[in-house]
């Protein structure tokens, strides 16, 4: 960390994440047990007069399929209203590796999509363009199973 004459902090780093056990780290997190292993490459992250940018695109390898973060960069990181936005491309998940762990029941298929012009305000979602679905020679079966449906649909069914 350095400082400049007028003391603002300003922070550089990047690194590769490889094969971090996705049940350990939820353990650890208190979240959702989830399954498989997340590997990755964080590309030179700058913080500087209270912006943090993200100069190149953050590889991320999960379930089986990638996740690619570019144009990354955030604002008032430490302010009431901290402000992020980015795009998001999704590559080949596999819902069924995503979904196993989860009381809701499960979900086969493989999930391709992206977000683009992502921007987020105080944690809430202000605007972007997304498309999420199967990918393009996908062989793999896509169902969801009944459990779900009949969770979701429950007290529809009762009451009409």
């Amino acid at each position: 960390m350095q400082t400049n004459a007028k003391d603002a902090a300003k922070v550089a780093f990047q690194g590769d994440v490889n094969q971090v056990s996705l049940q350990q780290l939820s353990a650890a997190l208190k979240w959702q047990p989830l399954i498989g292993t997340l590997s990755g490459s964080i590309p030179q992250v700058n913080y500087s007069d209270k912006k943090l940018t993200l100069n190149g695109e953050f590889l991320i390898k999960v379930f089986g399929g990638t996740i690619k973060i570019t144009k990354l960069a955030a604002a008032n990181l430490f302010n009431a209203l901290p402000t992020f936005y980015g795009d998001i491309d999704i590559d080949r998940l596999d819902l069924e590796q995503l979904t196993s762990k989860y009381e809701f029941g499960n979900i086969t298929g493989k999930l391709s999509g992206f977000v683009n012009q992502l921007q987020i305000e105080d944690g809430q979602p202000i605007g972007f363009l997304a498309w999420l679905g199967s990918p393009d020679n996908d062989d793999t079966p896509h169902r969801i199973s009944q459990y779900l449906w009949l969770r979701q649909n429950r007290f529809r069914v009762l009451f009409t």
